[in-house]
């Protein structure tokens, strides 16, 4: 039997925020912190007044969306760039669509030892607004990626169960090994003359060798500025997960075992989505039963 109190409920505000996010959500008023206090908010409210002519504001998306992993090919991924390329400002009007304003800051949030950065992203998965990664008061440091591991493994599963969270630490874990391989490649005394070249680089041309690309007639010596980016890009994707590069070097890897210890008689890859898999459901600690869902 569940009690509900209808006191309790009748204290909450109405639109308003609750007591509850007010403790952990402070107020920054002070205008020369604002600029590096991430753990507040913004106090200027939006002017609702102040719409476009067409009150529509495009949110248009920077990327290709695929969870499971194999709906989108090469080619999807080529004429996607085209048209992030061709992407103008023009608004296209349409009566279905629900625009929401947001408001945020001005200047993006540091990722870098910030303590308050994930609890402040999901207040949900870090109720007490504590226990955020890459703490510099602890006496043992634990790195990103293991703290990671950590909340992955936690017993209550909330951040195992959580859509969004493993893609966006993922996806932070994965710039951070792109901007370190970056900063160690720009430090190199031959990337000065390299870096004059490709700061030549157009959108035509790159334009250019996509249609190419796509039409699978593209030279890769016809350009030198173009080949020197590609070179100096697959150097930097190497090292980072998930990259087509580092796609690259594991089979290269494949092959090489092959070659060392003779071909395999059973060779099995399982890569199932991360959303809705059944196998990846069970191993996050949803119970059900695989069997009756396959027989």
């Amino acid at each position: 039997c569940i009690h509900i109190d209808h006191f309790l409920i009748d204290t909450l505000p109405i639109n308003d925020i609750p007591d509850c996010l007010w403790n952990t959500l402070p107020l920054v008023d002070e205008s020369k912190n604002q600029n590096v206090e991430r753990s507040g908010y913004v106090t200027n409210y939006i002017d609702f007044n102040d719409l476009p002519e067409n009150e529509i504001i495009s949110l248009n998306t920077s990327a290709l969306i695929d969870t499971d992993g194999g709906a989108t090919s090469s080619i999807d991924i080529r004429q996607h760039l085209i048209r992030r390329i061709n992407a103008t400002n023009e608004v296209v009007a349409s009566d279905d669509d629900n625009i929401y304003f947001l408001p945020h800051g001005r200047y993006p949030v540091n990722e870098y030892f910030n303590t308050g950065f994930l609890p402040g992203l999901y207040p949900t998965l870090f109720p007490y607004g504590m226990g955020g990664v890459e703490n510099q008061y602890q006496q043992v440091r634990v790195t990103y990626a293991k703290h990671l591991r950590y909340f992955l493994s936690y017993h209550a599963y909330r951040f195992e169960m959580n859509t969004a969270f493993i893609f966006i630490t993922f996806n932070i874990l994965q710039r951070r090994t792109a901007c370190a391989k970056v900063r160690i490649l720009v430090s190199r005394p031959y990337f000065t003359s390299q870096s004059g070249e490709i700061n030549q680089l157009t959108s035509a041309e790159i334009k250019l060798a996509l249609n190419q690309i796509e039409s699978s007639s593209y030279d890769y010596q016809s350009n030198p500025r173009l080949a020197t980016l590609i070179k100096q890009l697959k150097t930097v994707s190497g090292s980072v997960m998930r990259s087509n590069q580092s796609r690259s070097n594991y089979r290269v890897e494949l092959h090489s075992q092959i070659f060392f210890s003779g071909l395999p008689n059973i060779f099995i890859t399982i890569n199932p989505c991360d959303l809705h898999h059944p196998l990846a459901m069970k191993f996050a600690g949803v119970d059900l039963n695989i069997l009756i869902i396959y027989y």
